[in-house]
């Protein structure tokens, strides 16, 4: 499987220069080839989007890249606070946040949780920092937690109006 998984990227890399210099002519191939073809241009992106990075999830939602890295619990007072840990990049032309950008709903219990604005962490101030197109910031952001059980955590283009359903990752709280 790896041999053929090398020799597919070796293909695809090779592909565009072939195509370019010999004029190449995609209509020969079959269906299931173009298929194929198509599949395996589409990881590569994808792999490219992440930067080699191992996220816990990760998605492209039109020009912008959400991965999450992980998630801490913190204490606040008597409460306790699950930080959302993610990476955060765009193509757009503009300089943009991942504050208007990226949406996350998270469920403990049947509920959604609550944000919480007072917990510390490092990356916590870079919600509202905009970056410009092709950089990446590391960004999190708080839920107050009602128990020790695992939670849900809903992913999706803020203020999408598409009807397309928030992509969901459970995740067992860390210890």
């Amino acid at each position: 499987m790896k041999k053929f998984l090398s020799v597919l990227l070796a293909f695809l890399l090779v592909m565009p220069l072939a195509a370019f210099a010999l004029d190449l002519d995609l209509s020969k191939l079959t269906d299931e080839e173009l298929s194929k073809l198509s599949e395996a241009i589409a990881a590569e992106q994808q792999n490219r989007a992440k930067g080699g990075k191992d996220y816990l999830f990760f998605k492209t939602y039109g020009d912008m890249n959400v991965g999450i890295t992980g998630v801490e619990v913190l204490k606040d007072g008597d409460k306790k606070v699950l930080v959302v840990k993610y990476d955060f990049s765009h193509n757009s032309p503009d300089p943009v946040s991942s504050l208007f950008s990226a949406g996350f709903v998270v469920y403990q219990d049947g509920k959604d949780l609550d944000p919480s604005l007072f917990y510390e962490h490092p990356t916590m101030y870079n919600l509202t920092t905009e970056i410009k197109q092709g950089e990446v910031i590391e960004v999190s952001k708080g839920f107050l937690l009602i128990s020790d059980s695992p939670v849900e955590i809903h992913v999706s283009k803020l203020l999408d109006f598409s009807g397309t359903a928030p992509d969901v990752i459970t995740v067992e709280l860390p210890k």
